[in-house]
């Protein structure tokens, strides 16, 4: 059996789903194939410290393959920042030649390298801080790949930093219970328990679906768009070894928001270039943030800062507070079956599109990824399904249970799938129906979770 594009209609506008977003940082160039490319991420060495491997990934469109296979690393401008070692022994299929500022590595094996749509690890390069490289020192790792004469690359910073310890003083949940369209204060702290006097710090939140950060502090900062989903303020203050500083985060939660619920975040400190890195890696080197214009965000007793120094978290496991925030109010989600009407025509094929709608005024997300949302389709006897959407399956003669395959659904919004089929003999006295299920949240309104596949 044919499977059929799924497609997403939102607020009445149909787009096809085609692929998804891969965000890569550094400074990738546009590659002569498609899909093609070579990525080592930007890295952060503390003064004085042992060697770091870090992997390099190659990407290619599912299906691909080619047999010169070929990559560079030119490490001329890191002449006092690092030196890099290939470590093929963990690709095992790659020989690497230096030849001085120039690392080259070739595919080694007879038959064709394949690419899957992901990016791959290859091996690592062992970056290792210059013996006399001081905090701030830096320089830029240019890197190419050639794949049967297609060519891509791009560049990563390897900077170099004073070690530092940060950590959250308490490692409970920070919780809060606000209600929907209300604000609360988040307390949370940054603790020192290193030997090193933390020159600034950062505190990166999470904004899950329907959270977001309130007041109006000049030091904070919010996203333009929901490209980059998080907020971060800037403390320009002193963390001085052994000390406990703590401030409170002004939180709210929208109107939109379903009610009674919860809401799971996290809140995470960094040091300034720990922060610069992160967004990299994260795909947010070029977000666009918005600066409040208020009063500043203070860590309370801290003293102002005095240096501007380059510093790196040598511990990141304790820095994370997680955040519960529980919703009161009452706002249900509804979700609807939306049904179709098809030609009574005998014999020839016919194309539908049934499927579920968010006729509520919540925006629905899904923490894990699954919004546990499906459609029970059945057909009547007589009609004969000759494709089904690639998101359904079939569960017994004439019915399917088809998923929806995204993490969010927007108020307002349709998740359709399509269906060929052809109608074999009159059926206009017994619809088809189409049943919605939820399995995560209780739906607000059984009215309307049931519609008709018509025959006319």
């Amino acid at each position: 059996m044919r499977h059929l594009t799924v497609r997403t209609v939102l607020a009445g506008l149909a787009t096809t789903l085609a692929t998804a977003v891969l965000c890569l940082p550094g400074s990738p160039a546009s590659a002569a194939v498609p899909g093609l490319d070579l990525t080592f991420d930007q890295l952060t060495l503390t003064t004085g410290s042992t060697p770091v491997a870090q992997e390099v990934r190659l990407r290619g469109d599912q299906g691909a393959s080619a047999r010169n296979v070929v990559l560079t690393f030119n490490t001329a401008d890191l002449d006092g920042v690092a030196t890099i070692v290939p470590d093929v022994v963990l690709g095992g299929w790659w020989g690497c030649d230096d030849a001085g500022t120039l690392i080259t590595c070739a595919w080694t094996r007879t038959g064709p390298y394949s690419f899957n749509g992901y990016s791959d690890p290859l091996f690592d390069l062992i970056v290792t801080p210059a013996a006399d490289a001081a905090p701030g020192a830096g320089g830029t790792l240019a890197y190419t790949v050639t794949a049967d004469g297609s060519t891509a690359g791009g560049t990563s910073r390897i900077s170099v930093s004073e070690g530092v310890d940060l950590a959250i003083p308490d490692t409970g949940d920070v919780t809060g219970t606000v209600p929907r369209g209300g604000t609360f204060q988040a307390a949370v702290g940054v603790s020192n328990p290193g030997t090193r006097t933390v020159h600034g710090t950062v505190l990166v939140l999470d904004l899950s679906a329907g959270l977001r950060l309130a007041g109006n502090h000049s030091n904070c900062h919010v996203p333009a768009d929901d490209s980059f989903p998080y907020a971060y303020c800037e403390f320009d203050q002193d963390v001085l070894p052994g000390a406990v500083h703590r401030t409170w985060v002004p939180l709210g939660v929208d109107s939109s928001v379903r009610a009674p619920s919860t809401i799971y975040s996290s809140l995470n400190w960094y040091t300034p270039v720990d922060w610069t890195v992160t967004r990299s890696r994260w795909g947010g080197a070029d977000a666009t943030f918005v600066p409040g214009t208020g009063a500043v965000l203070s860590l309370a007793g801290a003293p102002a800062s005095t240096v501007e120094r380059a510093q790196t978290d040598t511990v990141w496991a304790d820095t994370t507070h997680n955040l519960v925030i529980r919703v009161t109010g009452s706002n249900p989600v509804n979700f609807a079956a939306v049904g179709a009407s098809v030609p009574g025509t005998i014999g020839v094929p016919h194309e539908i599109q049934v499927g579920l709608r968010n006729a509520g005024s919540v925006r629905y997300d899904s923490a894990d990824g699954e919004l546990g949302l499906y459609a029970d389709v059945r057909f009547p006897s007589g009609v004969t399904v000759t494709a089904a959407d690639e998101n359904c399956e079939p569960v017994a003669p004439g019915e399917y249970r088809c998923v929806h395959p995204e993490s969010r659904f927007p108020a307002g919004a349709q998740q359709l799938f399509g269906f060929e089929l052809v109608i074999d003999v009159p059926t206009t006295d017994v619809p088809g129906t189409v049943t919605m299920l939820s399995l995560k949240v209780a739906d607000g309104d059984a009215a309307d979770d049931v519609a008709e596949i018509r025959f006319l």
